[in-house]
């Protein structure tokens, strides 16, 4: 199964990194033969839009979205948002976020 971790970045201190990369680490951790697409390994110095191009392929590519908390307030988690849902994934606050849900094929994660 694969995942993409969408939450805020800009404005953060380091981008908030450390936050995706400690939820990365953790759900890897934990499903180990969990695939975890995480745009806090993308390199500084690129435009905003080139960002959310990457991010938006990154999803196409995953199973369902994992959004960390503050996403809300993300210009950059919104339109990643709409971009899952009219793709016909699945958005998936990391609160809401159920150990069953990893061991499920693509089709049976709820929509």
């Amino acid at each position: 199964m694969i995942i993409f971790l969408s939450g805020p970045m800009t404005g953060l201190p380091n981008y908030n990194r450390d936050e995706f990369n400690r939820v990365a680490a953790a759900l890897i951790k934990d499903n180990p033969n969990l695939i975890v697409l995480n745009p806090a390994i993308l390199p500084d110095g690129m435009p905003w839009k080139h960002y959310i191009t990457i991010c938006t392929g990154m999803i196409l590519v995953s199973d369902f979205v994992a959004a960390l908390p503050g996403w809300e307030t993300s210009k950059g988690s919104m339109k990643e948002k709409v971009y899952t849902e009219d793709h016909g994934k699945s958005w998936v606050v990391l609160k809401d976020l159920r150990p069953d849900l990893f061991d499920q094929p693509q089709a049976a994660v709820e929509k």
